[in-house]
């Protein structure tokens, strides 16, 4: 058997092959990268480990600016205490790299005792020391608990490798679509005994969010609700007699069950919804019947958290509490014994993690350390497992991962669904019998428009596809002489900036960052520089390269939120947004990523500068439908655009004269409209039939206005048989 390293230093253990650092035998939580870079150090203690060196060893064939590196070292340094109490890890050598300065004991494991490394022995004038350095008692305490460890691991790996031999015998996994309706079918769940499907869909003639039930072996779906407002979110009870479900309306947000399967209805409890982008399933139901589990807005706040509710009497009590810069909490799901609440925590935008909590409330617990963004989740019968959906290779697959932690693998006959930036399977469910899984597979293809602006009232206009593919192209923005268009498109499998003539012809690919998100491209004022964002170790910075090509410069370095950046007029700054205040707030930064300042101080996301530069207008968050702000380049005078009474959101432009963007005020077809600042009157550019995506350009003569469309936005229910 090979035998593995074990490392001790100070109060920590670090095991590389399990990829567990313990402080007094309790597990310390690091980020993928910040434990390969730990790892490296440690394995190398006492010699310098220069930047070059280990850039390429934790990120092999990308690009990463030292300062990524610099973060990941401050990371490291907090996580272990460095400096407190006088103990030393990490040392920077100014210029050349960093070395791992605190004595470090080598263990090797083997099927039998643990053992002195002797390849490392030789390492103790370095700063290594061998084992007979440690007092006998902790080191006979350490070894026992390590022997036992090898011990348990051992007998682990032998009832894998028969589960394995005993799942190979089993018939393969078999992927089937469940539904293939027009529009989309989300949100599966399955009845208690497997034989049922309850999910959401507008019906036949689409006009209205209504939950559905059908069996699996096929046949008609069953219409189970018919009220004019929006039901979502079906969750069964235990006994399999009712499914309790979401319901909104601009009168009232609500909890409802009915009976299976032609009602009554009974309402259970007032709900509170929060930003719709934060999606994902919001009910579970425990085993026991009694309660709810259901994700929803904390009182007085814009943040999500699980909250427990009385099937019963409707009382609530907060199950979960997220950090100050998280979203929020959603896609609750109990597990089989009702023990234990997992859910998803949105960290950062795009960055999901799996947590568990204790059905009886205390302290949280990290399941995944991807950095991902995780869609859906699941618990196996047995509840040993959570099935979830992630994309850590940017296409979307189903993986498994132990309850109690550890490294999670694919599910056995699904190597991947779909790839593009619109293509992903989310809200899985899984039968407690039959073997069988279910999940929604969303179609999405995103495409860029160009309009005309009408000159007249009378003048009809007709919007023209632009460099459109089957893939996502979005925010395309022109160049300040209107020759060149940079947008974001993801036809190389991730998200990344390209480069084109305003005709869309000599397209070529500026960014290769491989990231899961880059996007938001801004020219320069001299039309030499873009800058853009993109999604670095979990959170979001801004970057700058030449529009001609070349290396990107990080600009931000923070362990928050960076995006939607843009240059302001005469060049001295870039605006952009950030949650590093704890709220989306208006920043800027200078080209040179000197001195950052807070601009706004009352909740700001996707500044768009006046081309004048006198104002910054900015709306109040990535989804938030609350009209458009602007505030003075000195930070004086926040206020509401004068005159402005419509509902939008971060999609608009800025001419000298007024406002293009979309007008979400109707619940009909969205439009492109122009807000003039003179008159304060609206004009109406084009109506669509399909949903707008991301940000809005315009050319520098304000005679064309480009826009992205979802022109496929679509969903069906899969269902996954033999699944073991």
């Amino acid at each position: 058997m090979k035998a593995k390293h074990l490392y001790e230093f100070g109060q920590f253990r670090l095991d590389p092959g399990e990829r567990r650092l313990l402080c007094d035998e309790t597990p310390v939580a690091l980020t993928p990268k910040c434990f390969d870079l730990l790892t490296a150090l440690v394995e190398n203690s006492g010699h310098l480990l220069e930047k070059e060196a280990l850039l390429q060893r934790i990120w092999p064939n990308q690009f990463v600016e030292e300062s990524n590196l610099s973060f990941n070292i401050s990371i490291l340094r907090k996580a272990l205490g460095d400096g407190q109490n006088g103990q030393r890890y990490i040392e920077t050598v100014p210029k050349k790299g960093f070395r791992f300065v605190a004595p470090v004991t080598v263990h090797k494991e083997t099927n039998g005792p643990l053992v002195e490394d002797e390849t490392n022995s030789a390492a103790t004038n370095a700063g290594t020391t061998s084992t007979s350095t440690l007092p006998s008692s902790r080191l006979n305490g350490r070894s026992f608990k390590l022997m036992a460890f090898v011990a348990f691991s051992l007998a682990a790996v032998l009832m894998g490798v028969w589960l394995l031999k005993s799942k190979s015998d089993l018939a393969p996994l078999r992927v089937v679509p469940f539904t293939s309706y027009e529009g989309r079918e989300t949100q599966p769940a399955f009845s208690p005994d497997g034989n049922y499907l309850a999910f959401v869909w507008r019906g036949q003639s689409g006009d209205n969010l209504d939950v559905y039930m059908k069996p699996v072996d096929g046949g008609t779906p069953l219409r189970l609700t018919s009220d004019p407002a929006k039901d979502s979110s079906p969750a069964w009870s235990p006994d399999g007699r009712h499914v309790a479900f979401l319901r909104r309306s601009k009168e009232a947000n609500s909890i409802y069950e009915i009976t299976v399967p032609a009602g009554p209805e009974r309402k259970i409890a007032d709900f509170r919804p929060g930003p719709s982008f934060l999606d994902g399933r919001r009910l579970d139901w425990s085993p026991d019947g009694k309660t709810l589990a259901v994700a929803e807005r904390v009182r007085s706040s814009n943040q999500h958290a699980i909250f427990l509710v009385s099937v019963e009497t409707g009382e609530e009590r907060q199950l979960t509490t997220p950090g100050a810069e998280d979203t929020g909490d959603v896609e609750p799901a109990f597990s089989p014994d009702g023990h234990a609440v997992a859910f998803i925590r949105e960290t950062h935008y795009l960055v999901r993690e799996i947590f568990l909590i204790p059905f009886t409330g205390g302290e949280t617990k990290r399941v995944t350390f991807d950095n991902k963004k995780v869609l859906g989740i699941a618990w196996t019968g047995d509840g040993s497992e959570i099935v979830f959906s992630s994309d850590p290779n940017g296409s979307y697959t189903l993986r498994r991962i132990p309850a109690a932690g550890g490294v999670s693998v694919p599910v056995a006959g699904t190597s991947g669904f779909s790839t593009g930036w619109g293509n992903h399977i989310s809200e899985l469910t899984i039968a407690r019998r039959g073997n069988r899984l279910a999940y929604t597979q969303w179609l999405q293809d995103v495409n860029t428009y160009r309009v005309e602006v009408p000159t007249s009232s009378a003048q009809s206009v007709t919007p023209q596809p632009f460099n459109a593919s089957t893939q996502w192209e979005s925010s395309a923005q022109y160049s300040p002489d209107g020759k060149s268009i940079a947008f974001a498109s993801d036809r190389s499998g991730n998200l990344e900036i390209l480069v084109c003539a305003s005709d869309g012809s000599n397209t070529f690919q500026l960014t290769n960052l491989g990231e899961p998100e880059t996007g938001s491209p801004h020219w320069s004022p001299d039309g030499n520089y873009i800058v853009f964002d993109s999604r670095h170790g979990g959170n979001a910075d801004i970057f700058v390269i030449k529009a001609s090509g070349g290396q990107p410069r990080r600009l931000t370095t923070e362990s928050s939120e960076d995006n939607t950046p843009f240059w302001s007029p005469d060049g001295r700054w870039i605006y952009f947004s950030s949650k590093r205040t704890g709220d989306w707030q208006v920043w800027k930064v200078s080209p040179e990523g000197d001195g950052a300042v807070q601009v706004t101080r009352q909740v700001g996301f996707g500044p768009v500068p006046s081309p004048d530069g006198k104002f910054i207008y900015f709306a109040k968050g990535p989804d938030m439908n609350v009209g458009l702000w602007r505030i003075a380049a000195d930070g004086s005078n926040e206020e509401r655009v004068p005159g402005f009474d419509r509902n939008t959101w971060w999609c608009f432009a800025v001419t000298d004269s007024g406002i293009f963007f979309e007008d979400t005020s109707s619940t009909q077809n969205p439009t492109v409209v122009f807000f003039d600042f003179k008159t304060r009157q609206y004009k109406t550019i084009v109506t669509l039939q399909k949903s707008l995506a991301a940000s809005m350009g315009v050319s520098p003569d304000g005679r064309s206005v480009f826009y992205s469309v979802f022109d496929r936005d679509d969903s069906d229910i899969m269902m996954a048989e033999n699944f073991r």
